[in-house]
């Protein structure tokens, strides 16, 4: 297992806030509200995904100094797990928010810009279950190796959905940065993409 966990590096990508964007959206139709809404979601996701990553970082750390035994190092792999789990369901809120805008009367450009962030928080909700199924997985079998090609096979897949995710990421921040008075703020890359 040692060797999945150093070859290991997910690639967490987080949602581009979304708050500035509402300034650009007709107030009459909603739209801000349910962007900054979404933006509300988006936040807390970060917050949550930014501990699971920590919590993880601390149980690898514990594992490769040979810990793999102790309780703390599968304590802090359930946490990881049950915190990608929360982050996961403020995701889930702030793409459905997305989604509401499609059907709104704003820019097309907004709604360019909601489809892309909705469809790319999609892709990275696949990317963090398979995240999730990997902590569980280490949690079970932590100094064993059992499982280890399906693990980085987890990770692999995880990965490469992250790759995609960012991918939709920048093309909408190519959207906002096309129209900055429609979505103000939206290419702000220090609230967004890592």
């Amino acid at each position: 297992m040692a060797r999945i966990l150093n070859s290991v590096v997910l690639l967490g990508v987080i949602c581009l806030a979304t708050s500035t964007l509402a300034a650009g959206c007709a107030a009459s139709s909603g739209a801000g509200r349910i962007l900054s809404q979404a933006s509300t979601s988006i936040e807390e996701h970060n917050r949550l995904l930014d501990r699971a990553h920590a919590t993880y970082g601390r149980a690898r750390r514990e594992i490769e100094a040979g810990k793999a035994s102790s309780g703390d190092a599968r304590r802090r792999l359930r946490e990881a797990g049950h915190l990608v789990f929360r982050a996961r369901g403020r995701l889930s809120e702030a793409r459905d928010k997305l989604k509401q805008v499609s059907g709104m009367d704003v820019a097309p450009a907004v709604r360019d810009y909601a489809a892309l962030l909705a469809r790319a928080t999609g892709v990275q909700l696949r990317a963090e279950g398979d995240e999730a199924k990997y902590y569980r997985m280490l949690e079970k079998n932590t100094s064993s190796g059992k499982d280890s090609e399906s693990a980085l096979r987890l990770v692999l897949r995880a990965n490469a959905e992250y790759r995609r995710a960012r991918t939709l990421y920048h093309r909408a921040q190519r959207i906002a940065a096309s129209h900055p008075r429609l979505i103000p703020g939206g290419t702000n890359r220090r609230a967004g993409i890592r």
